[in-house]
Order: C-alpha cells, then sequence, then structure tokens
C-alpha cells in the first residue's frame, strides 16, 4: 500500500479525517487527527461487518454518546497498486446532532404542551379542582395547591401525589396567594418552597392563586407558556362556574332555584336505599311586607333560607322553589336520618332568631321519608300536606286564624 498516495488523493479531495481498513474492516492506518484505536474501531464497525461486499459505497453513523460526539462515515472501496482497500471518510457532525437533539426535545416538549392544552378543555366542564392532576402529570411536581377568595373564606385545595384532592378553609388574611407567576416563595402554613403558576382576578371578580411545589424535574423553558395555558384554564373554568351557578341558583338567597329543582326531581331522585324530602313555608311574609316593607320581607326570606342552607351539604339539596316556599331533599336519609335534620334545621332557624330579634322567622315544615323502592310523587305530596298541618298549628299555636297571612 503507498500510504502516501492514498493519503495524498484525500487531502486533495478536501477531506479533514479518514481511515484505511483492509477488505475484512481491519484498521491499517487513519489520519493523525482523529481519536480511535482498534478497539473503538471494532466497536464502531461490529454492524457493518456483517456486509460480505461493497459494491460503491456505505453511508453509516456512529454515537459516541457518553461523550456526546456523533459521526457520519461515508465507505467506499479504493484500490492501489492492484490492491483493493477501504476508504473511510469520518464527518464530525456532534454539533448538528446536537442541535437536532434539541429540537427534537423541544418538539416533545411541545407536543406535551399540546397534549396538556387537549387534557385541560376536556376538563372545562368539570369542577375547577381537576386542574390540579393535570398540573402533575405534566410538570412532574409532587404537589399542587389552588387558593380561591370565597368572601369571608379563603378555600385551599390541595393535591399531593399519590393522593386525592383535599379542600379546607382558611381564614382570608392567613395566606398571601396573590402573587406574579413564577414568583418562589413560602406560604404560610404549608411546607416547602412553591411556585405560582398563575393569580390575580377573574373578569367576575373572584381572587385566586396557583402554586406548584418546587421540584428539580420542573423545566424553565416551557413553564411561562404552561403558565399562561394554566391562568386561561383556570380563569375560564371560574366564569363558567359563575355563570352556571347563576343560572341554577336563586340570586337572592342562594340555595337551588325551581328550574334546577325541576331538573333534579327528574333525573336525580328516584334510585337511592332511601330518600327524605322537607317541604317548607314562610310564615307571615304578606304581613311583613305589608306593615314593614318588602326589604324587611327578603331579610324573612334570607334568614329562612339561611337555616336550610345551615343542613345542606354533598347528599343534601336545598331549593327556593317559590316566593316564601322551599324544598329540601337528602339522598338515602332514612326516617332516623330525617328526624335529625329536622332538628339541625330548627336549632339553625332559632338560633338566627335568637341572634336577630327585630324580625322574627317562623317556618312551618312537613318531613316524609321513604325506603326503596318509593313513589317520589308520593312521597313529595305526604311533605307537602305535613308542612300545610304544622302551618296551621303554628298558627293557631299564636292565636290566629288558620288562613292567616
Amino acid at each position: 500500500m503507498n500510504k502516501d498516495s492514498i493519503f495524498g488523493k484525500f487531502i486533495s479531495e478536501g477531506v479533514g479525517e479518514f481511515i484505511i481498513t483492509d477488505m475484512n474492516w481491519n484498521l491499517l492506518d487513519k489520519s493523525g487527527n482523529i481519536d480511535i484505536d482498534e478497539e473503538k474501531w471494532l466497536r464502531w464497525t461490529r454492524g457493518n461487518r456483517e456486509n460480505e461486499e461493497i459494491e460503491t459505497s456505505l453511508d453509516w453513523e456512529v454515537a459516541e454518546k457518553s461523550a456526546g460526539q456523533y459521526y457520519s462515515v461515508r465507505t467506499r472501496k479504493i484500490v492501489d497498486e492492484n490492491e483493493e482497500y477501504m476508504a473511510h471518510y469520518v464527518y464530525d457532525i456532534s454539533d448538528y446532532a446536537g442541535l437536532f437533539h434539541d429540537m427534537t426535545s423541544y418538539s416533545r416538549e411541545w407536543h406535551l404542551l399540546s397534549k396538556c392544552q387537549g387534557d385541560l378543555i376536556s376538563a372545562l366542564s368539570d369542577d375547577h379542582k381537576k386542574i390540579l392532576p393535570i398540573i402533575l402529570k405534566y410538570l412532574k411536581t409532587e404537589s399542587a395547591l389552588l387558593f380561591l377568595d370565597k368572601g369571608e373564606r379563603l378555600e385551599v385545595s390541595e393535591l399531593i401525589k399519590g393522593s386525592n384532592i383535599t379542600t379546607k378553609k382558611l381564614n382570608k388574611d392567613s395566606v398571601d396567594f396573590i402573587k406574579d407567576a413564577g414568583t418562589e416563595c413560602e406560604l404560610n402554613g404549608f411546607e416547602h418552597t412553591y411556585i405560582c403558576c398563575a393569580g390575580g382576578k377573574t373578569v367576575s371578580g373572584e381572587e385566586y392563586g396557583l402554586y406548584i411545589r418546587k421540584s428539580e424535574n420542573i423545566k424553565d423553558d416551557l413553564m411561562p407558556l404552561y403558565f399562561n395555558v394554566f391562568k386561561l384554564y383556570i380563569e375560564n373554568a371560574l366564569l363558567r362556574e359563575r355563570i352556571v351557578f347563576q343560572y341554577e341558583h336563586d340570586a337572592m338567597t342562594g340555595l337551588y332555584n325551581n328550574g334546577k329543582y325541576l331538573e333534579l326531581v327528574k333525573d336525580e331522585f328516584g334510585g337511592y336505599d332511601a330518600i327524605s324530602v322537607f317541604y317548607f313555608d314562610l310564615n307571615y311574609l304578606k304581613r311583613t311586607n305589608d306593615t314593614l316593607g318588602h326589604e324587611a320581607g327578603s331579610k324573612l326570606i334570607c334568614k329562612a333560607a339561611d337555616s336550610i342552607k345551615a343542613v345542606c351539604d354533598d347528599d343534601i339539596f336545598g331549593f327556593r322553589t317559590g316566593g316564601d316556599e322551599f324544598v329540601m331533599i337528602a339522598k338515602n336519609a332514612d326516617e332516623n336520618k330525617a328526624k335529625e335534620l329536622r332538628e339541625r334545621w330548627q336549632e339553625a332557624l332559632d338560633r338566627s332568631n335568637r341572634e336577630e330579634t327585630d324580625l322574627e322567622c317562623i317556618v312551618a315544615c312537613g318531613v316524609s321519608s321513604a325506603s326503596a323502592p318509593y313513589d317520589l310523587k308520593e312521597v313529595f305530596s305526604t311533605a307537602e300536606g305535613l308542612m300545610y298541618e304544622d302551618k296551621r298549628r303554628i298558627k293557631i299555636a299564636r292565636g290566629d286564624l288558620p288562613d292567616a297571612r
């Protein structure tokens, strides 16, 4: 092999690095700047050695990932002094490979961001707290917090990885939760350092703060984009909930309105182990309106509603079905449970009357309970009839005519 002749040809063609081997891929020589020995060359060419013959040329790539080095190699057969050899042009493409890796990484991150947006859109019709598991999924953090100003109290929902969402009420001024997105801070009453994802006030006036626990897993590159997506979601979710609330609730009392009552009676209350229905009617509303004015009458309506709301929870629904008429329905509540609920309601009403003695609120109540299988219409009819009996009893006990208003 005339090494000088072959090397001179490579140099004249402007090739920076090259390797010469025999036709069995055994290393014969190389240019001076390439860092390779027989062991490394054997590793590089292990797969190529299975090729019995190279017709013209072969293009292949090598990755030394631990060193962050990537090479593109073009192999071709050459003849020198009637001897056949293989010449391997070696190009260092590490910079290009790194750029491609970065582009691929960004593409993958953008794909995840797009999926995150899709998950948020799917959850938009659910409770606003559904944002918390989505945050944990895409930001790889251990916990997330959502603060929401509920007027007199501060509602905070927390999700810790591997657990369920928990919600509790705090004093309104116990936590300073309005901060700029990206702010790292300590939150009073909570361990660890948190990062604010979004915070501020919605168009409907609700103040909120969304936080994630600081973690080494969180990448800074796309965080502002994620934060903007979360802000858009939470504000739209809260606005939607406000609109739905106004549609389903009585504006004066905050109880469900008659439309929601008719909807739930039709679709919700027919298939439980037991059901208890409470009918309420506010006494002397007309007399109050005529003598003290409608503002006093409205105050009576709100006092009655507040006594019902004091008993309601996720399984107990309160409705204002008319001007001075209310209904409460308790799922899976038998006669004993109904008795307990009535006592709690009466205690709430009595407490309100003791605290505000200037305007006594007197409410008649009828209760009917049934176990499955039950006729819902019959349960309602019984409760309504018992309410009218109680209404007459109250008026007679107070020295009024049974039909006094």
